[in-house]
């Protein structure tokens, strides 16, 4: 499966979809739809780099799957 951005691989890589991602960082849906499909990018001093960071890695902590 091809993925249009970076950040939608992590998410499929994560099984972590939108709406769960939207909640856990505190972000509105519509915007982390916008950050997959690559219509907006993710600005280093926007504060999103950090929150979604965190979701991330704890994500992949709960994982069974480690790397």
């Amino acid at each position: 499966m091809q993925y249009k951005t970076n950040f939608a691989l992590l998410c499929a890589l994560l099984d972590i979809d939108g709406p769960a991602l939207a909640r856990a960082a505190n972000a509105d849906r519509d915007m982390v739809s916008r950050w997959k499909n690559g219509a907006r990018r993710i600005m280093p001093d926007g504060g999103w780099d950090d929150k979604l960071a965190d979701v991330f890695l704890s994500q992949d902590s709960a994982s069974e799957h480690p790397c």
